[in-house]
């Protein structure tokens, strides 16, 4: 009988067959051998299906799981947690890797420390030739206030506790973003967590992987803020949960005006302000001194009516031209 691994590492895949190998074999790469990895395929349509299934042949810690319909990330990666049997989940995408001794160091951090839930550490993000860009995030958040403050945990440096997987209840499949933010966010109301400044994961950048869909972001960024009690024990008081929302609807606002959707940003212009009638002198950056205050809080007031007054002026001159 082969040993219950101590970790269980999931990747959750989609098309990326050629890429999928190169995460594959950083896992195999590890300095700490007592890992399964589970391959959780969304509905493939490429050869993904093959490149799992040969790696599955070749090594016997390997699974591979196909969802027949596609039924995004989340769900994917819910499948390899309920298939998982090591005592920590570990997560990476499939066109990134992990560095070799990723699993070791998380392992020995956790079994040192059982009062820590889950740990996480920094991404090198790389070009398509391998080329540094940096590392992130440079300075670790460790408290339930700090994270809804800043969404600042890559999930491919994450290492979990696996029953606090199943009492927090996974990743919310209702959500195709920010789903891995608003798990962070509910075990960081039953547990403590840790960042560890290395670099753990070589996060590749490349077209597919940049968001460009920023407004469905922040959209589903302030459902999960929504859903965050109140804990003032953990620094999130009422208050403080408003002027979040606030900030989150002001970039919302931001966005539909760039596009221009003129009524859309009016309407997030006045839910920042009802938020927080001080969002605008929040966001201002440098700080303002002086009658300048006042002026930078107006703003989004101002913003709010000019540009509601402009979207009714336009939705009537559209009126008229199709009437006539």
């Amino acid at each position: 009988m082969a040993p219950v691994p101590a970790v269980s590492v999931i990747i959750a895949t989609r098309n990326r067959a050629e890429m999928l190998k190169d995460a594959v074999t950083s896992v195999q790469a590890q300095s700490f051998q007592g890992w399964e990895l589970i391959i959780v395929d969304d509905a493939s349509t490429d050869q993904t299906k093959r490149v799992a299934q040969q790696a599955a042949r070749d090594d016997v810690r390997i699974r591979y799981v196909r969802q027949e319909h596609r039924g995004g990330v989340s769900k994917a990666r819910n499948a390899g947690i309920n298939q998982a049997a090591g005592r920590y989940v570990a997560f990476l995408d499939d066109d990134d890797q992990y560095v070799p001794d990723k699993l070791a160091a998380q392992v020995v951090h956790l079994d040192r420390c059982p009062q820590v839930g889950f740990i996480y550490g920094q991404n090198e993000w790389v070009d398509r030739q391998g080329k540094s860009l940096g590392v992130q995030p440079q300075q670790g958040i460790t408290t339930l206030r700090e994270l809804v403050e800043h969404c600042a945990i890559p999930l491919q440096t994450v290492m979990v506790r696996r029953e606090l997987l199943g009492q927090v209840g996974g990743f919310d499949e209702r959500l195709s973003i920010g789903e891995d933010y608003d798990l962070w966010l509910r075990l960081a109301r039953v547990t403590a967590f840790e960042f560890t400044p290395r670099v753990l994961v070589r996060y590749r950048v490349h077209g597919a992987n940049t968001c460009n869909d920023s407004i469905k972001l922040y959209t589903q960024r302030g459902v999960v803020l929504q859903r965050v009690p109140v804990d003032t024990a953990k620094g999130v008081t009422w208050w403080f949960k408003r002027q979040r929302l606030a900030i989150n609807e002001y970039r919302l606002a931001r966005l539909y005006r760039e596009q221009p959707n003129l009524g859309q940003a009016a309407a997030h212009f006045a839910r920042a302000v009802g938020y927080d009638p001080l969002v605008g002198l929040r966001m201002a950056e440098p700080k303002p001194a002086g009658w300048q205050r006042l002026v930078v809080t107006l703003k989004p007031y101002a913003a709010a009516i000019a540009l509601g007054l402009r979207s009714l002026r336009t939705s009537e001159k559209l009126g008229t031209f199709l009437i006539f």
